[in-house]
């Protein structure tokens, strides 16, 4: 069971899915999500903000780094369909939201443009790059971590690839990145906006945003540059 809010827009309007990051929820004040919500009624869009698996007030136990919380965006997305909205979708993810947004896409012909901010690549190198900063152990652990984490939680991390799925998504696709982001390297946001085949994707660097704040360091300018996306694709 996941629970969430939706925000009524307009008569008709498109209605935007936002997707939190991991260890956040709907609400979570480091993302600015209510924030950003306003900014999306205001303009005259429906939202629906949820909580994925394992987060805020939704039941679930293990996070997946997106490989089965895509599948909660799928629901949201029925569920949207299920209230009788028949206009585009849109959605908005941040950190891990936007890697499970970016690898949703693919898989539903009902997502007609995505926003990823923050978005890892592929979860493995993050897992690499962690595990050298928070560990004194030899590399060759990894492998064996992996392979542990596959076989007692059923939770394959090598399968967790955002830049395979933007490959396949038709759709136009809004990278957002900081430029100071330590948590997921700003590189990462370079391959997914090469990965896409949509000459409409965009990609934005914001020079001096930590991981997952640009709304929060350029709150005006980041939603006049979201708004503006989701009024070219879907309205």
């Amino acid at each position: 069971m996941l629970r969430g809010w939706w925000l009524e827009g307009g008569d008709d309007s498109p209605v935007i899915v936002v997707v939190h990051g991991s260890g956040g929820n709907r609400a979570d004040p480091a993302e600015r999500m209510l924030g950003i919500a306003k900014d999306l009624v205001s303009y005259g869009y429906s939202v629906l903000m949820f909580d994925m698996r394992g987060h805020g007030e939704s039941e679930g136990e293990h996070v997946s780094a997106g490989l089965y919380e895509k599948n909660d965006l799928l629901g949201a997305i029925d569920y949207v369909r299920g209230r009788g909205a028949e206009n585009k979708i849109g959605v908005l993810g941040f950190s891990m939201g936007a890697a499970v947004c970016l690898m949703a896409a693919p898989e539903s012909d009902e997502i007609d443009a995505v926003v990823a901010d923050s978005a890892y690549a592929d979860i493995v190198s993050i897992i690499e790059s962690e595990f050298a900063e928070r560990s004194d152990l030899p590399k060759f652990f990894i492998p064996i971590i992996l392979f542990m984490t596959r076989n007692i939680y059923d939770i394959d991390f090598t399968a967790i690839k955002p830049e395979e799925a933007v490959k396949k998504i038709s759709v136009p696709v809004f990278i957002i990145h900081g430029g100071q982001d330590e948590m997921i390297p700003v590189e990462h946001a370079y391959l997914l906006k090469e990965a896409s085949q949509n000459p409409d994707s965009k990609l934005w660097i914001v020079p001096e945003a930590l991981h997952a704040n640009s709304y929060i360091v350029r709150p005006t300018e980041y939603k006049e540059q979201v708004i503006s996306f989701f009024a070219e694709a879907l309205d």
